[in-house]
């Protein structure tokens, strides 16, 4: 991981270095000293496959997404975060929240966020693409300053070390596996959202965490040859047509997400290292599909080349950077 820290720089200069610190290692942001005792911060970042994860040493400190640094950067992504040490509150989305060690809570890159940290903290931060977000989380803006507590659930608790430990080993892992791994991490953090106590604060929001739940079963079932609408409902308890309601909020239907999920889970086995001893057939079959052609066909469609193509390009790719 690269480091960064206040020390390198003389005490009167240490809050603006850290404010451009934050703004080219994440996003741009408007940050406020609030206390006028010595300040310092450490910052270091590493790549995760196409994340970025930080993790962030310092004290007390105002930080807003305002509409101007919106206009500066246009990031279109989430930031999940993971307060591992201190306390504060945060606000987006109408959401407005205390958050404490052992939290997690989400920010949307594209509405105006508050975060507002005080004394010393410590905090991980991952950069996410809303692709991956809308693959996991129902309606994840209504979740956004909604804190987790590793308290709530198990689940949670499983997420906070697993994050911590991704930080720790990252760099010790190919990019591919680093893709993977962040799709099952971001994957159990809905997980935990879905099985907990979050309350969000408009009705429309109350299926969200059914949806969730859904959503987890799907991608853990995608090999089941009878994955569908009818035992999707049976398993939990509703009916097929109010299934279809809860996807149709998504602007989808239930056999399409499937699909997408399917070609999804297809991509990402043929870039990993440790299947490139299977053939592509056994592992289209693994992720649900029984008809190579029409595999195929999506699979091309989906992304511009053939599974083989695509697969002799991953590996290409993975080998100029090992000799890198």
């Amino acid at each position: 991981m690269v480091t960064y820290s206040t020390d390198v720089v003389p005490e009167a200069r240490r809050f603006d270095y850290w404010r451009q610190l934050i703004k080219s290692n994440l996003i741009s942001v408007s940050v406020e000293r609030e206390t006028r005792n010595s300040f310092f911060g450490s910052l270091a970042a590493c790549e995760v496959g196409s994340s970025r994860l930080l993790f962030v040493n310092s004290t007390t400190q105002h930080v807003t997404r305002t509409g101007s640094c919106i206009n500066q950067d246009r990031k279109n992504l989430y930031l999940l975060n993971y307060l591992v040490e201190g306390r504060g509150s945060t606000s987006q989305h109408g959401n407005f929240s205390d958050i404490a060690s052992g939290d997690f809570f989400l920010h949307d890159s594209s509405a105006f966020g508050d975060l507002r940290l005080v004394g010393d903290f410590k905090l991980l931060t991952l950069s996410l693409s809303r692709p991956l977000i809308d693959r996991h989380f129902a309606r994840a803006p209504y979740l956004c300053a909604m804190p987790l507590s590793s308290g709530q659930h198990a689940t949670v608790r499983v997420a906070a070390d697993m994050f911590q430990s991704m930080a720790k080993h990252c760099t010790q892992m190919n990019s591919n596996n680093l893709e993977l791994l962040v799709d099952n991490f971001v994957g159990i953090v809905a997980m935990a959202y879905g099985s907990s106590s979050v309350q969000c604060p408009t009705a429309s929001t109350a299926h969200s965490a059914l949806l969730m739940r859904i959503r987890g079963y799907i991608i853990a079932h995608l090999g089941d040859e009878n994955l569908g609408p009818s035992r999707i409902a049976e398993q939990h308890g509703i009916s097929e047509r109010y299934l279809s309601t809860l996807f149709a909020t998504e602007d989808t239907t239930v056999s399409r997400w499937i699909w997408a999920q399917r070609l999804e889970a297809s991509r990402r086995a043929l870039s990993l290292e440790e299947f490139s001893e299977r053939k592509i057939n056994e592992i289209a079959f693994t992720c649900g599909f029984n008809d190579m052609s029409h595999f195929s066909f999506s699979f091309k469609k989906r992304y511009g080349c053939t599974p083989r193509q695509f697969r002799a390009k991953t590996a290409k790719t993975e080998g100029q950077a090992e000799r890198q």
